[in-house]
């Protein structure tokens, strides 16, 4: 994070931390993109050099939060810009915590990527409501929708327990590699000896080599994992040979949901990000990994698909967090 974009941080967190105008009843977090003084300049100098491919490469993204009416009406904003990518993440627990205080609901806001397209609401932070206590220390959480269970079904998963004390759910896929993959390692073979040279650590370049073979030759195992156990949900997405990613979120603390597009424009592939929002901490939490694989599919169908089971998902998670909730 630049010194600038730090400094849009601080103020946009005291912003927050003030008290909300009379009558708020709407916060509003509309993410864009505008041009600064240096990003003009910077694609001023691509058009000199005539490098299309860098277009669009110095516009930073901004952060609008205002305080509305029930009609709509602004009664109080502040722009921060430029904006950190992790300012969204970073702000939605000050913000959804000053909403709190008024009553007052957190909506975000962005803008299609098509030409004229204006800024819509785009998702409406979801804080799961209450039911009735009952003994044991948890509550009456009202049965997990069939509709659900049909949908997470239907996107690949596998629900071992529907206790919300001993959860699991589990997706696996298995990516086959094809021949046309063995097209990598022509220049990697090729460059592998002049790479040696410049970098000067065989070792580098040895595992550089290693790592394009297997993701070339080896079929990928993914596996997401949601588990709930002693009122924490861990989210786990793995692959082998590859990556592990693990998060874990108090379900307890769990103040409201998203599953807002992830990006500054909504774009026809945006598949969503789902987060569960503490006092703390904005969590993202994996629901595009190990999705099925579907060719025909166009990128669009397969971003919508993905987006539904991100929505699934969320009711998923605000049921747990209902039955997790103290008395």
């Amino acid at each position: 994070m630049t010194k600038e974009e730090r400094a849009e941080q601080e103020q946009a967190q005291r912003f927050l931390a003030a008290p909300a105008p009379g009558g708020s009843q709407v916060l509003s977090l509309a993410r864009f993109r505008r041009h600064t003084l240096r990003s003009m300049g910077g694609e001023l100098l691509d058009q000199v050099l005539a490098d299309d491919a860098t277009s669009g490469r110095y516009i930073p993204p901004g952060l609008q939060l205002s305080w509305m009416s029930a009609e709509g009406q602004v009664l109080g904003t502040h722009v921060a810009h430029p904006a950190a990518p992790e300012l969204l993440d970073e702000l939605l627990p000050l913000a959804l915590a000053a909403a709190l205080r008024v009553g007052a609901r957190v909506q975000l806001v962005a803008r299609h990527e098509a030409l004229l397209a204006q800024p819509k609401v785009v998702d409406v932070l979801s804080t799961p409501s209450v039911p009735r206590a009952v003994s044991g220390g948890y509550r009456e959480a009202p049965p997990l929708p069939a509709q659900t269970i049909r949908e997470l079904t239907e996107a690949g998963f596998a629900l071992t327990a529907r206790d919300p004390r001993a959860l699991v759910l589990t997706r696996r896929r298995m990516q086959r590699k094809q021949p046309a993959w063995l097209l990598m390692l022509v220049p990697v073979l090729f460059f592998g000896p002049v790479l040696a040279v410049l970098a000067r650590s065989l070792t580098q370049v040895w595992e550089l080599v290693r790592s394009v073979f297997i993701k070339a030759l080896r079929d990928q195992h993914e596996q997401l994992t949601w588990e709930v156990r002693d009122g924490v949900l861990t989210v786990r997405a793995e692959s082998h040979p590859g990556q592990r990613h693990v998060v874990s979120v108090p379900l307890r603390e769990v103040l409201a949901t998203s599953v807002a597009p992830a990006g500054v424009h909504v774009t026809d592939r945006d598949e969503g990000c789902l987060r569960a929002i503490t006092q703390e901490e904005a969590v993202t939490l994996a629901h595009a990994f190990a999705a099925p694989d579907v060719r025909k599919e166009s990128p669009t169908a397969r971003a919508g698909r993905v987006h539904a089971t991100g929505r699934s998902l969320r009711t998923l998670l605000e049921w747990l967090v209902v039955a997790h909730r103290p008395e």
